[in-house]
C-alpha cells in the first residue's frame, strides 16, 4: 500500500518542525510541509503541485480558509485544552493586562480555563478577520498590552504597538490530525486532476503568477483581482504588456515590496497569452555587505517567523516607542551594546506613518566609501526618496567629516522632512550625536541597560519563551519561582543580547514544562561579564605602558583573545566592541 501523502501548512516554524518529526516516525506517511497563515496560505498552497499530496492538515483560520478553496480534503489541527492551558500559564509571567483574541474554538476554551484557574484575563471572540483590527484597537483602549491568539492576531497586535504571544499546538494535537488524515486518505477513491499548464508554471521558484489576454484582461492569477489587487495588476499591464515584447525580464517596486518579473508567451486553445511570473526580491542596488540594506514589512515579518529574539518593547520603553511612532520627527536611539536599538528602530518603523514603504538601514560602522559617495552625491540616493524610513545605525562610528557631510546633505535636501530618520549610537559624547540633539527637532530614546530595568525581566522572559516555542516546536511554560529570581538577580552585563543567548540555551535544553534553578545556574555559570578587561587581572602586568595608546589597546585585545581561546565573538563582547572593529584592529597589526 502506498504511503499517504500529506501536505502540512503550518502558521509558524515550530508547528512545521513537529509535523516533520511525527511524520518521520510513521512509515505510512509521506509528509511535505510549508509555512503559511491566513495572509499567505495561497502562496504556501501553490508552492506544491496538487498531484503530490492526498490531504492537507493545517490549523485554525488557515485550515478553514484552505477548506474553502483547496480541491483536496483539509483536516484541522484543533486547539486542545492542554494547548490553551500551556499558553495561559506561560502568559502569567507577563506583568500587564492580558487578552485572548480569536474565533470561538479558541476563546471558549480560554474562557472556561480562565474561570477554573482564576486567571485575570480578557477574552474577546471575533466572528471573522474583518472585525479583528477593531477588537484589538478596543482592547488597547481598555489597557490591554499583551494579546494571545493566532498568527494574524499577532500581526494585528504589532500594528497597534502591542506585545503578543502565539497559542501553540502540542504534539498530541498534531498526532490526532495525522491519524484523521490517514483515515480520510485511505477512504479516497480518486484524486482531482490539475491543469497541466498552471501546474508547470506554479511548480517553480516564483511566488506569484499572472496570465493576461492580449487585450490586457486577466486570464488567471494566483491572487484574484479585487479592489486591493487591481492597482497592482494595472501596473503590470502598463509596464510589461507591450506589443512586440513577448518576453520580459525586469524588476519593479510596489507598496514597499520589490519584485523580479519574468514574462513569456504561452499558448492555449489557439490564443497567445502573456504569463508573468513574479518573485519577491531584495532591491538590487543595495547589499548588507556594503553597509546598506533594504527591507519591507513583509520581509521583516518573514524574518520574525523564522527567528526568535528578546523584544525590547516592554514597559516604559514600549510606551515611549508608541508615543514617538505617532510623530514625523527624527529619533536618536541611545544605549549600550545589546540593549535592543535595532529592534526598537524596527518597531518605530512598523508603527510609524511610513510602514507601507521600505525601511533602509545604513550601518555607519561598515558602510564603504563607494556607497557613502552614492548616498550623498547620486541622484538615486535613498535619502532623496519620499515616504521611506531611513535608519542610520552606529552613528558614533562616523568621523566628524562624514557626519558634517551627512547633516549638510540632510539640510539642503530636506531629507529629514521627506523621510522618517532614525539613528542609533552607544554614547552621545561625540559630535554626530551632539549635533543631532540640537538640530532637526530630534527626539532621544534612551534604552536603559538590563540591570536598570529588572522589573521588565519576567515579561521579557515570557515573550521570548513563547517565541522560541513557536520556532522550535517546544512547549516550555516558563521558569520556576526560584529560577526566575536567579534570572532577575544576574548582572546581565551583555544586556538583552546576553539574556537572549541564555534563554535560547535554556529552552533548547529544557525537557520539562518549567525551567528550574539548577538549569539556570548551569547556564549562567558559563557566562562571563562582558565589560572591559582589567589591567589588574593576571597577565596584564606584562603590558608595556610606555607604548603608544594604539599598541597598548592591541596588547589588551591580544591577551583577551588568548583567554577566550581566540574566539573573536567572545573577546569582542568582553571588550565591549563590535566584531568588525576587533577584526580591523587585528588586521592592522598583522
Amino acid at each position: 500500500m502506498h504511503p499517504v501523502r500529506i501536505l502540512g501548512i503550518a502558521p509558524y516554524p515550530g508547528l512545521e518542525r513537529i509535523m516533520q518529526q511525527l511524520a518521520a516516525q510513521r512509515p505510512e506517511i509521506q509528509m511535505i510541509t510549508r509555512i503559511g497563515n491566513l495572509r499567505n496560505w495561497q502562496d504556501a498552497l501553490n508552492s506544491v503541485p496538487a498531484s503530490s499530496y492526498d490531504v492537507i492538515i493545517s490549523r485554525g483560520g488557515t485550515a478553514r480558509m484552505l477548506a474553502c478553496f483547496a480541491r483536496t480534503p483539509v483536516i484541522e489541527i484543533t486547539t486542545s485544552v492542554y494547548d490553551m492551558l500551556c499558553s495561559l500559564r506561560n502568559a502569567q509571567g507577563y506583568t500587564g493586562k492580558i487578552a485572548v483574541v480569536g474565533h470561538s474554538n479558541i476563546t471558549e476554551r480560554a474562557r472556561q480555563l480562565a474561570e477554573i484557574m482564576q486567571y485575570d484575563i480578557v477574552v474577546r471572540p471575533i466572528r471573522d478577520n474583518a472585525d479583528l483590527h477593531q477588537a484589538i484597537l478596543q482592547l488597547k483602549q481598555e489597557g490591554c498590552n499583551l494579546i494571545l491568539g493566532d498568527i494574524v492576531s499577532q500581526h494585528s497586535a504589532e500594528e497597534f504597538g502591542l506585545n503578543s504571544m502565539l497559542i501553540t499546538s502540542s504534539e498530541q494535537s498534531v498526532q490526532d490530525a495525522l491519524d484523521e488524515a490517514v483515515r480520510l486518505a485511505r477512504a479516497q477513491d480518486s484524486f482531482v486532476g490539475q491543469n497541466e499548464l498552471f501546474r508547470q508554471l506554479i511548480q517553480s521558484e516564483w511566488d506569484e503568477l499572472a496570465v493576461f489576454h492580449a487585450d490586457g484582461r486577466l486570464y488567471y492569477a494566483t491572487r484574484p483581482e479585487n479592489a486591493e489587487t487591481a492597482p497592482f495588476y494595472e501596473m503590470l499591464r502598463q509596464r510589461f504588456l507591450h506589443a512586440g515584447e513577448p518576453s520580459v525580464e525586469s524588476e519593479c517596486e510596489w507598496n514597499g515590496e520589490f519584485w523580479r518579473i519574468s514574462g513569456r508567451p504561452v499558448s492555449i486553445q489557439q490564443e497567445t497569452l502573456t504569463a508573468l511570473r513574479l518573485k519577491r526580491s531584495s532591491y538590487s542596488l543595495f547589499s548588507s555587505e556594503s553597509g546598506v540594506s533594504l527591507s519591507s514589512q513583509q520581509e521583516l515579518q518573514a524574518i520574525d517567523t523564522q527567528s526568535a529574539s528578546i523584544p525590547v518593547c516592554v514597559g516604559a520603553v514600549s510606551t515611549t516607542i508608541e508615543a514617538y511612532s505617532a510623530t514625523p520627527f527624527p529619533v536618536l536611539l541611545l544605549g549600550e551594546e545589546g540593549t535592543g536599538k535595532d529592534y526598537a528602530a524596527i518597531q518605530l518603523y512598523r508603527s510609524g506613518q511610513n510602514r507601507q514603504n521600505a525601511l533602509i538601514t545604513l550601518d555607519g560602522q561598515v558602510i564603504c566609501k563607494k556607497r557613502w559617495k552614492q548616498l550623498l552625491e547620486s541622484e538615486s540616493s535613498p535619502l532623496l526618496n519620499v515616504g521611506l524610513t531611513i535608519y542610520l545605525k552606529n552613528l558614533d562610528h562616523l568621523s566628524d567629516e562624514q557626519a558634517e557631510e551627512l547633516f549638510r546633505f540632510m539640510e539642503n535636501s530636506c531629507a529629514y522632512r521627506r523621510n522618517r530618520m532614525l539613528f542609533s549610537a552607544q554614547r552621545d559624547d561625540n559630535y554626530p550625536c551632539a549635533y543631532l540633539q540640537g538640530h532637526f527637532s530630534t527626539l532621544v530614546l534612551r534604552l536603559p541597560p538590563l540591570r536598570e530595568r529588572r522589573e521588565d525581566i519576567p515579561s521579557l522572559l515570557s515573550l521570548c519563551v513563547n517565541q522560541l516555542n513557536v520556532l522550535l516546536g517546544k512547549q516550555v511554560i516558563g521558569f520556576t519561582d526560584d529560577a526566575l529570581a536567579l534570572m532577575k538577580d544576574f548582572p546581565w552585563d551583555g544586556n538583552l543580547a546576553q539574556l537572549d543567548r541564555v534563554v535560547r540555551t535554556l529552552v533548547i535544553k529544557a525537557n520539562s514544562p518549567y525551567i528550574d534553578r539548577v538549569s539556570v545556574e548551569e547556564v549562567i555559570q558559563a557566562e562571563r561579564p562582558s565589560g572591559s578587561a582589567s589591567l589588574n587581572a593576571p597577565g596584564y602586568h606584562s603590558i608595556n605602558l610606555q607604548q603608544s595608546l594604539a599598541d597598548i589597546e592591541y596588547d589588551i585585545v591580544r591577551l583577551v583573545l588568548q583567554e577566550e581561546n581566540n574566539n573573536q565573538s567572545k573577546a569582542a563582547r568582553r571588550l565591549n566592541m563590535g566584531r568588525s572593529t576587533l577584526w580591523n584592529m587585528l588586521k592592522k597589526h598583522g
